[in-house]
């Protein structure tokens, strides 16, 4: 990965959204979510974050616009999927899409008055689904382009070869890169499932790319990490 830039004021690396560039990642998302107990409401509409990466933690109007994000958003009766990015004058490219989930990764253990879960030992039955995106700028466009287990599902475009909003705070996996103290657990939107293969490369990939990291991490054969 070589679109990396130093973190601001730290001696790490961010990602370099100012250039072309894929972003994806390996999941099962779980299929029921966090439902109510005694101590607590119906909390599906609190998780779904995949990948997040902030283009502002200290400008408030900015704080839920990221650079470049993919997460789900869910309630009791659907779910959908969003990829999203913020170009640098702030206005937004976003692909949003239905989906339905079939992953039973969690179990909630019987205590009927909290909200506890432990790893389901039958998920392994449930196949790995893989969400990617790719922003690019070229013949006068600006192009999100968004994918699930390597198919392009949607696209959108905004003319003028506008970059990413810059960012200098890395990605954040699992949850919105919300650090005010001003924001709750459940404004983070925790991913709720299980997840691998996280990344991001400096360039963005072409359809046919795209299919075959899929296939590629999904063969019996090359499989190193993606197993149950």
């Amino acid at each position: 990965m070589d679109n990396k830039l130093p973190l601001e004021s730290e001696d790490e690396e961010a990602f370099d959204t100012d250039n072309d560039f894929s972003l994806m990642c390996f999941a099962k998302i779980d299929k029921t979510g966090r439902r109510a107990s005694l101590l607590s409401g119906d909390r599906r509409d609190q998780q779904g974050t995949l990948l997040w990466i902030p283009s502002e933690y200290n400008v408030s109007d900015m704080q839920h616009k990221p650079s470049a994000a993919i997460y789900f958003e869910t309630t009791n009766t659907s779910s959908k999927m969003h990829y999203v990015i913020t170009l640098e004058d702030e206005s937004e490219l976003r692909v949003t899409i239905n989906y339905t989930r079939q992953a039973v990764v969690w179990r909630r253990i019987g205590i009927s008055f909290l909200s506890v879960y432990s790893i389901d030992p039958n998920h392994a039955q449930y196949p790995w689904n893989s969400y990617g995106l790719t922003f690019e700028t070229k013949n006068g466009k600006s192009i999100l382009t968004a994918y699930v287990d390597g198919v392009q599902v949607g696209q959108a475009q905004k003319d003028g070869e506008q970059r990413a909003y810059p960012s200098k705070y890395g990605m954040s996996i699992g949850r919105k890169a919300l650090n005010s103290s001003f924001h709750s657990d459940d404004d983070r939107k925790y991913f709720f499932g299980i997840m691998d293969q996280a990344g991001m490369d400096d360039r963005a990939f072409t359809p046919y790319e795209m299919k075959l990291w899929h296939d590629g991490v999904m063969k019996s054969s090359l499989v190193q990490y993606i197993k149950d």
